[in-house]
């Protein structure tokens, strides 16, 4: 209740900053966020939607484990408007969910889907690892299949980190099969390791960012981005709490947005959805736009990024070394913005 009565505060000293922002995705993130009181979160939200000036089709997201998920939850989050819900599930595998260490188990991710069922909560995303220990080729194709075969509206892949550390080699092959199954399944790979059924259930909040909105990040780690500065939150808790409406105490560091860096900040904001940059040869002489191509056509050159035409992709390298942080480019700095 301390850390949900710090985010009030924090929210009630930015919304002045940004009164001429129309809010059109809020997403409650974390490692489990779930878990706090359910009327809290409800409470916390509608304090937001009466401080910033929010679109009434705005999508309020939140990341929720799987055994949080039931009646009582659900009613308090409803509160809030919340309308998406991105479950951590990791895999529908038992004994993967067994070396995840997971807090719950195969039957409370099925639950958890029947409720969001019963309380026709439609927009939902099931959150799957790559490369958990002991994990195949086809217990992932199994999950894929299971989530495909009840009509999950959205699938995400995160990969597995044990210690920080990364096996690159069989991860590359377990993404790559699950990337193709899920086309095969009829999932559109519109972002990086985010694949939607229908463009309706695609992430706004992922779309606004590679549009170039501002991001208003609030909490415990929180990444501010506006047009010409970015700041970050500590990630200290007694410190954040003691004074989270104080940018002395609660911001641990800021960067001014130069020339260079805004450059590289819209090169990632290209990549982030299919399509990519389309424009006329003729924006090649425009300064900014130059940076932006010479970014592209050095990840081009590593056989990162493709383009046809005056649009630009990601090439199968390209995503996986997006979706797996391997500090692929002169932009990582600028797309660690955008994560």
């Amino acid at each position: 209740m301390n850390y949900l009565d710090a985010l009030s505060l924090e929210a009630e000293s930015v919304a002045g900053d940004f009164e001429d922002c129309l809010i059109k995705a809020i997403s409650v993130e974390g490692p489990m966020p779930s878990i706090m009181s359910p009327d809290g979160l409800g409470g916390l939200l509608r304090r937001i939607l009466a401080l910033f000036d929010v679109d009434p089709a705005c999508e309020i997201s939140l990341a929720a484990a799987p055994h949080t998920v039931g009646v009582p939850s659900l009613t308090g989050w409803g509160q809030g408007r919340i309308n998406r819900i991105s479950l951590k599930a990791g895999s529908l595998q038992a004994a993967e969910l067994s070396s995840l260490g997971a807090s719950y188990g195969l039957s409370d991710i099925q639950n958890a889907l029947l409720f969001f069922d019963k309380f026709h909560m439609r927009n939902v995303d099931v959150e799957l690892m790559i490369g958990i220990p002991g994990q195949s080729e086809s217990s992932l194709m199994r999950s894929i299949r299971s989530l495909a075969s009840i009509d999950v509206p959205h699938v995400t892949l995160k990969p597995f980190e044990a210690d920080g550390a990364l096996n690159l080699s069989s991860e590359r092959v377990l993404f790559d099969r699950a990337c193709e199954r899920l086309a095969s399944e009829g999932y559109s790979h519109y972002s990086p390791g985010r694949f939607a059924r229908k463009a309706a259930y695609e992430s706004a909040l992922v779309r606004g960012i590679a549009r170039g909105s501002y991001v208003i990040g609030m909490g415990l780690g929180a990444l501010t981005v506006g047009d010409d500065f970015a700041y970050r939150n500590t990630t200290d808790y007694a410190q954040y709490v003691s004074a989270p409406d104080d940018p002395r105490v609660a911001v641990e560091k800021t960067v001014l947005i130069d020339e260079a860096h805004a450059s590289s900040l819209e090169a990632g904001r290209v990549l982030m959805l299919p399509g990519g940059l389309a424009t006329s040869s003729s924006d090649k002489r425009v300064e900014g736009k130059a940076r932006i191509f010479a970014e592209l056509s050095a990840m081009e050159q590593r056989g990162l990024v493709f383009h046809q035409g005056d649009s630009w992709g990601l090439t199968k390298e390209g995503l996986f070394s997006w979706v797996f942080g391997q500090g692929t480019s002169s932009i990582t700095e600028a797309v660690d913005l955008l994560r």
